[in-house]
C-alpha cells in the first residue's frame, strides 16, 4: 500500500499546480484598477506575486479541510491577521514576497503534521 503521507503530498501539490497554471492564463494585469491597497495592487501588476497569491489560496484552502471546527475558525482568523500584515507592505515587492514566504511555510507545517497522521 502506498505511503498515506506521499499520497496526501502529491495530491495537495497537484492541486496548487492545476490553479496555478490555470489562473497563470488569466494574466494578473486586467483588473489591477479595482484594488485600493497598495498590497493589492502591487500583487496584481507582478506576475511572481500574483503566482504565490494563487498557490497560497490553494494551500490555505487545503489546509482547512484538514483541520476541525475549532482548528478552523483560529486558522481562518491567523489569515486575516496575515492579510494585514502582507498590508503592512504596501507596495513593497520584496516584503510582499517575504511575507509570501513566511505565510506559505506556515500553511506548510499544519499539512505536514496532518499528512504525517495518515487517513482519518
Amino acid at each position: 500500500m502506498a505511503n498515506p503521507k506521499s499520497y496526501y503530498a502529491r495530491y495537495a501539490a497537484c492541486l496548487v499546480l492545476t490553479v496555478v497554471f490555470v489562473n497563470g492564463a488569466a494574466q494578473a494585469t486586467p483588473r489591477c484598477p479595482r484594488y485600493s491597497r497598495a498590497d493589492e495592487r502591487a500583487i496584481c501588476r507582478n506576475q511572481a506575486l500574483h503566482d504565490q497569491d494563487m498557490a497560497l489560496r490553494v494551500t490555505y484552502e487545503i489546509t482547512l479541510r484538514f483541520l476541525g471546527m475549532g482548528a478552523r475558525d483560529a486558522e481562518r482568523e491567523r489569515q486575516r491577521e496575515w492579510v494585514a500584515e502582507r498590508g503592512s507592505c504596501g507596495s513593497n515587492i520584496d516584503c510582499l514576497t517575504t511575507q509570501y514566504k513566511r505565510r506559505a511555510a506556515e500553511l506548510q507545517l499544519i499539512l505536514d503534521r496532518a499528512y504525517a497522521l495518515g487517513p482519518l
